[in-house]
C-alpha cells in the first residue's frame, strides 16, 4: 500500500497523504494471494477484512478507515469514499 513521503508533501495519485497520517491497505482474500481485489469479488474477504479493521480500531480507536465494503459501513467500522472499493484507506489521528 501507500503511505505518505518522508517528510510530508505531494504524493502523485492522491490527494492526501501530505503529512504521514494516511496509509492505503489492500483488502484481505480468501485465497490468501498477495493479489489485488475489490469489494463484490468472490476473492474478497470481508470476514478477514472485518477483523483487520478491528484491529486498527483497536490499537487506534481515533483512526478513520475509508472502505467501501456496504457491511462494514453498517457496522459503523468503516466509511464510504469515491474509490474506496478496493482499498482500505486509513487515516490516523
Amino acid at each position: 500500500g501507500d503511505i505518505s513521503r518522508k517528510g510530508g508533501g505531494e504524493f502523485e495519485g492522491h490527494t492526501s497523504h501530505k503529512n504521514g497520517r494516511d496509509a492505503d491497505v489492500r483488502p484481505l482474500r480468501r485465497d490468501n494471494r498477495l493479489d489485488p481485489v475489490s469489494v463484490g469479488e468472490i476473492a474478497y474477504d470481508s470476514i478477514r477484512t472485518e477483523e483487520l479493521v478491528k484491529l486498527i480500531l483497536n490499537r487506534h480507536p481515533k483512526a478513520t478507515i475509508f472502505f467501501n465494503d456496504q457491511r462494514l459501513i453498517n457496522k459503523k467500522l468503516t466509511q464510504q469514499a469515491a474509490g474506496h472499493h478496493n482499498h482500505l484507506h486509513i487515516r490516523f489521528p
